[in-house]
C-alpha cells in the first residue's frame, strides 16, 4: 500500500470514528504536491513546526472536539517505518497526540519503539484502520504548541464554516452558560441543548431565527464551548473569557439588539 492511500484510509478513519472517544473538529492534510492533486483529500494546509536549522510537517493535522486537544499522524507505506516514528516523535513539541500511520499492522518491536517517546500507532489494511497503541495526550512546549494553534487559526476551511459575520453570535454563549452555570449553582454549566437555546434567546434576542445549531457550532469552533451529545458546556478557555465575570452592558439593550440583528 502507498503512502496516499495509508493517508486517504487514516483520514476517512479519524472523520467516522473520532479520536480518543471525541469526534474530530477539523482536519487537514499536508499542502505537499504530492497529496494536493487528490481532491478527496481536501481540505489542504501545510503545518510547520519550526526547530533550529530545520521544520517539520505532518501529514495530517487536527483537532477534537474540546477545541483544544490537537493532534498529527506521519504516514508510511510498506517501508522507512523507523523514520516515520522518528518524524512523529518531533510533532510531540507541538501538539497534544502525534500518531504513526502504516500500512499493514507493525511488528511488536515498532509498536515498542512508537511506545517508547510516546508516539501512537495505526495499522492501516484494506479492511480498515486500528488503533494499535494510543498513548495519553500530554502538554507540547508552549512555543511551538502556539505555533500550531495559530495555524489552525489561518485555515481557509476553518474561516468558511462561520455561518454569520457577527461575533456576538458566537459569543453569547459564554456569558449564557456562565449565567445559567451561577443561577443552578453547578460549576460545570454542562445544560440541555434545548434549555440552552432557550436562554440564549432569552438573553441573546437578535440570535437568528433558526440559526441557534450554526452559533453554537462556531462557539464551538472558537473553542469557547464544549458540545457532547445533546448537552453543552463552558470550555476552559470559555470559562477565563473576561465576559464571564458580568459585563455590565450584558444582555444587550434592546435597540442594540435591533442595531446587531440586522449585521
Amino acid at each position: 500500500m502507498k503512502e496516499i492511500e495509508v493517508i486517504r484510509r487514516t483520514k476517512s478513519f479519524l472523520k467516522a470514528d473520532g479520536l480518543c472517544g471525541r469526534r474530530v473538529l477539523d482536519l487537514y492534510v499536508d499542502a505537499h504536491p504530492a497529496l494536493t492533486g487528490d481532491r478527496s483529500l481536501e481540505p489542504f494546509q501545510r503545518f510547520t513546526l519550526a526547530f533550529d536549522g530545520f521544520a517539520a510537517h505532518p501529514d495530517l493535522a487536527g483537532r477534537l472536539d474540546d477545541g483544544e486537544t490537537t493532534f498529527s499522524v506521519e504516514a508510511k507505506g510498506d517501508d522507512d517505518l523507523l523514520h516515520g516514528i522518528a518524524q512523529a516523535d518531533l510533532y510531540r513539541a507541538g501538539f497534544h497526540l502525534a500518531l504513526f500511520a502504516c500500512a499493514g499492522v507493525p511488528s511488536p518491536d515498532l509498536v515498542t519503539i512508537a511506545r517508547q517517546p510516546g508516539v501512537g500507532v495505526l495499522a492501516v489494511t484494506p479492511g480498515g484502520v486500528r488503533v494499535i497503541d494510543l498513548p495519553p495526550a500530554h502538554l507540547p512546549g508552549l512555543r511551538h504548541a502556539h505555533g500550531v494553534r495559530k495555524q489552525f487559526g489561518t485555515g481557509g476551511a476553518l474561516s468558511r464554516q462561520f455561518a454569520f459575520n457577527l461575533p456576538t453570535h458566537y459569543l453569547c454563549f459564554v456569558p449564557v452558560l456562565a449565567g445559567w452555570a451561577g443561577r443552578h449553582g453547578t460549576p460545570s454549566g454542562d445544560v440541555d441543548l434545548g434549555e440552552l437555546e432557550a436562554s440564549a434567546r432569552q438573553a441573546y434576542p437578535v440570535l437568528p431565527e433558526g440559526g441557534f445549531r450554526s452559533a453554537l457550532a462556531g462557539a464551538e469552533k472558537l473553542g469557547l464551548v464544549r458540545v457532547q451529545g445533546r448537552h453543552g458546556s463552558p470550555s476552559s478557555a470559555g470559562r477565563s473569557c473576561p465576559c464571564c465575570r458580568g459585563p455590565r452592558n450584558w444582555p444587550p439593550s434592546t435597540s442594540a439588539s435591533r442595531r446587531a440583528g440586522r449585521a
